[in-house]
């Protein structure tokens, strides 16, 4: 039963992603609608905070930028480890080579607009060893909605306040991830790969992954604040408010991702919007714009990076 409403839910998400992809006008039209909503969001508070605008000083630290694309590679690291684990529990390749090599170049993927791409640079990238496109898909699915659960969890988990009885309804978020360590092998998603899996999800498995993908929401924190410092000298945020806000865009843009066409300019409208309750509006764009720079800048170079290396070995 539990797998037929995960199949049931999977077939519902692919048609809406496939809605998404048929009528481009439409995710123009939204494209359009959400930039004109910040940019009159942001002119609407830039005139109150104009003054205190003018006061800040945007200066370049190369330290704070450099240990945040460290961290950046650090993460970088995690998710290959990750990746390749389950790419072998999965019935996949279990060279550490071949998937690192892979990872890398469909991280580049990630840079083009709708996920199409880079789903459809894992489904090329695993046809050579004998992967189906299903299958390649499903440790894809599986990927995502583990990074994505531990993001929810990790906000939950912060944001619970004791003086709030209802935040502790966050502590619910555990509910599945105690479920799938009950249950691993509901992690093998079959119905998604279409046949058995060999040899199949272990409960160390899940636990394995559940910690690495933890580990990158952690480390997520220090870069945040030292890729804002880096560009700023903005008063910085307590690590726990910088985790909560990167944990919630980080899942609004998942969610965004994979339901409504790519739109990837709504993780800067969360960003803008999370942080403009501790700096003025201007203040909060600016610094949601340089992160994107960085992560685009970090994350082209850290793939490009990895794959030469590789190839020179």
């Amino acid at each position: 039963m539990p797998q037929n409403r995960l199949a049931l839910a999977w077939e519902r998400l692919q048609a809406l992603q496939r809605f998404w992809q048929a009528h481009p006008r439409l995710r123009l039209a939204l494209n359009l609608s959400l930039t004109a909503g910040l940019l009159a969001f942001v002119v609407w508070f830039f005139w109150k905070d104009m003054r205190q605008v003018l006061t800040e000083e945007i200066t370049f630290s190369p330290p704070h930028l450099a240990g945040a694309l460290l961290l950046y590679g650090l993460n970088f690291v995690l998710f290959i480890i990750a990746w390749r684990s389950i790419v072998a529990r999965l019935g996949g390749p279990a060279g550490w080579r071949y998937n690192a090599l892979r990872y890398a170049n469909t991280s580049l993927a990630r840079f083009l607009p709708t996920p199409a791409w880079f789903l459809a640079s894992r489904v090329q990238g695993y046809a050579r060893p004998g992967l189906g496109r299903r299958a390649a898909l499903a440790m894809t699915a599986l990927e995502t909605l583990l990074h994505l659960w531990t993001g929810a969890v990790f906000y939950g988990v912060l944001a619970v306040d004791p003086q709030r009885p209802l935040t502790w309804l966050y502590l619910l978020l555990l509910v599945p991830v105690a479920a799938v360590l009950w249950r691993p092998t509901w992690l093998n998603l079959a119905w998604m790969s279409g046949g058995p899996v060999q040899p199949g999800v272990r409960r160390r498995d899940v636990a394995l992954w559940l910690s690495l993908y933890t580990l990158t929401w952690v480390l997520a924190g220090p870069f945040f604040l030292w890729t804002i410092q880096a560009f700023s000298t903005v008063a910085p945020l307590p690590l726990p408010d910088l985790w909560r806000v990167w944990a919630l865009s980080g899942v609004v843009s998942y969610l965004s991702s994979y339901t409504l066409g790519g739109l990837g300019f709504l993780r800067e409208f969360a960003l803008t919007w999370l942080l403009a309750r501790y700096y003025p509006t201007p203040v909060a764009l600016l610094i949601a714009l340089v992160v994107r720079l960085v992560l685009t800048g970090a994350g082209l170079a850290w793939g490009v990076g990895l794959d030469w290396l590789i190839w020179q070995t």
